[in-house]
């Protein structure tokens, strides 16, 4: 399970560059992020690198929505250096 620090550090993510999660039960979520057109090259390139990762098992983005589909391995939450590796891909990215 995610520890509340790491929890914090998502919400804060999340705020920072503009992530609302629009659903989520375990192995999906659904999260939109406001200023992808501005910073399109970049957001293409975070999904490309999530779907390298492992654990994730798809992403998929719908321009229209604006919405991300993003299908895990909801047991992946256990692992501390899967969840750090998520952190250290977002940061990588400014929106």
């Amino acid at each position: 399970m995610i520890s509340n620090v790491t929890k914090l550090k998502f919400i804060a993510l999340a705020a920072k560059y503009g992530v609302q999660v629009e659903h989520f039960v375990p192995g999906e979520v659904v999260i939109s992020i406001a200023t992808w057109r501005r910073h399109k090259t970049n957001f293409f390139q975070l999904m490309d690198d999530l779907r390298n990762d492992p654990n994730i098992y798809s992403i998929t983005f719908d321009e229209t929505t604006g919405f991300v589909y993003i299908s895990y391995d909801h047991s992946s939450l256990n692992n501390k250096a899967t969840i750090n590796n998520w952190l250290h891909i977002f940061k990588r990215y400014s929106f």
